[in-house]
């Protein structure tokens, strides 16, 4: 049974971060045809419709009653159903989606559907990907209730369509008021939830740690807030106490334990940096303006906590760590360097700030691959992270 909810978790892992891997068209911000459009085999493959319909058709309805002409063909998510984007008069508005299901027949004058004026009315408006996350994302804000505890959380992206969430949430609870949310945003070709509820993971944690609660002297308190574990109590010793540590980390979806367990000769705050997570990708400035980018994060898997930020930049090297680095002359080639997360001053999901100069290299390293390893295939990186994004200490 372990070994089962492991190797579902890996794959849950999998998907989520196969899903953000997709390719996204480049058609996000109109409703006009993308560049390179999708054919009628590759949407409607093995119907009686294969290779007829194109864009720029004429689209009818019952009584022969044009309601406008083919802009878009998408295909559905999974095993939905795939759509026509119906390019509608301007006085109508909006395009709108149409069901396959709903063609009739083609013929020289077109796309006909079995559907009346009424009806076509009513089927769901096209949105684009960005009007799509704008609208979600004003839906999840206009439930009181989850404006207050899980919006800031839940991460949506809209991929050719379909909706994605990711995140961490208070409880189940939630996770319906999320769906009920979504439900009312029209245009969608389906959601995909990935959604990790803290009251799940607090049993699941309380479970791992069981044993070590048995010992006589152990007094251990877990409490989890966006997938983030915090310990506290006290044990009777520093080995225990590490233990209780790795315990917690090992429950999959934990995105870090912060070890705040007292034990003899032990400094619970010593040595321990700063929780951050960094976005891949995001750009962290030294504090003569020099610039990097965020390529991967170095994870410490007793705890999951990210140690180091491995960036990509013109970072100076020894011979030019002397002067001011702030007219970017003599700067090295692009290369890859390892900071330190005590080192960030601050941090937005967008930019970072550092404490220091880019030419105080004494304080970062530049980046050595025999100094890191690849993750275990089967070791699930804590969100946001893939295994991709994710190195070890050697």
């Amino acid at each position: 049974m372990v070994t089962e909810q492991i190797a579902q978790t890996k794959t849950d892992e999998l998907n989520r971060c196969k899903d953000l891997a997709a390719p996204i068209n480049e058609d996000q911000t109109s409703n006009g045809p993308e560049t390179e459009p999708m054919s009628a085999n590759q949407v409607f493959p093995q119907t009686r419709f294969e290779g007829l319909i194109h864009e720029d058709q004429n689209v009818n309805v019952t009584g022969d009653q044009s309601v406008g002409q083919v802009s878009k063909l998408l295909p559905g998510a999974g095993d939905a159903d795939s759509y026509l984007v119906v390019r509608t008069p301007h006085f109508w508005g909006q395009n709108k989606m149409v069901p396959i299901e709903l063609v009739d027949s083609v013929n020289p004058n077109g796309v006909q559907l079995s559907i009346g004026l009424s009806e076509f009315q009513e089927l769901p408006k096209y949105q684009t990907d960005a009007e799509l996350a704008t609208e979600v994302e004003s839906a999840l804000w206009n439930d009181e209730v989850l404006r207050v505890t899980d919006y800031h959380e839940v991460h949506v992206r809209v991929i050719n369509g379909v909706i994605f969430l990711n995140g961490y949430i208070t409880g189940v609870m939630n996770q319906g008021r999320i769906e009920n949310a979504v439900a009312t945003v029209q245009g969608s070709l389906g959601v995909k939830f990935h959604l990790i509820s803290d009251d799940n993971l607090i049993l699941q944690v309380s479970e791992a740690l069981v044993q070590i609660q048995r010992v006589e002297g152990n007094s251990v308190f877990a409490h989890v807030q966006n997938g983030v574990v915090t310990l506290s109590g006290n044990v009777i010793s520093a080995e225990i106490r590490s233990s209780a540590e790795q315990c917690a980390a090992n429950v999959a979806w934990v995105r870090g334990v912060i070890n705040n367990l007292a034990a003899p000769e032990v400094d619970p705050k010593a040595n321990d940096p700063l929780f951050v997570q960094p976005t891949i990708g995001e750009k962290i400035y030294f504090r003569d303006s020099l610039e990097g980018i965020i390529t991967q994060v170095v994870i410490n898997p007793k705890n999951k906590r990210v140690t180091a930020m491995i960036m990509q930049g013109q970072f100076p090297d020894e011979k030019s760590k002397s002067g001011s680095m702030s007219t970017f002359e003599n700067l090295a080639p692009e290369r890859l360097a390892v900071i330190p997360v005590g080192l960030i001053r601050f941090l937005t999901d967008e930019s970072g700030f550092l404490l220091i100069d880019s030419t105080e290299t004494s304080q970062y390293q530049i980046y050595d691959p025999t100094g890191f390893v690849v993750p275990n295939a089967d070791w699930v990186p804590p969100y946001p992270y893939c295994t991709e994004n994710v190195r070890f200490l050697a």
